[in-house]
């Protein structure tokens, strides 16, 4: 049973006339009872998909329900 799904999910934050894209069509599915660790270097998007599953950042493409 799926507890999260997140399909596609772009985002990037607008600087002046640039926009630049933090994450990029991320697609995962999270199972009732699964335990998954995010991982990457210094700047890769770890605590911005955090801040966006936790309703921090809310202008994100893409689809995520639970």
């Amino acid at each position: 049973m799926n507890i999260l799904n997140i399909e596609n999910l772009t985002f990037g934050y607008k600087n002046n006339d640039s926009h630049n894209l933090i994450i990029q069509d991320l697609s995962l599915k999270l199972d009732k009872n699964e335990l998954i660790s995010i991982v990457g270097g210094s700047g890769c998007g770890k605590s911005t998909l955090i801040k966006i599953l936790a309703g921090i950042e809310n202008e994100y493409g893409g689809t995520i329900f639970s």
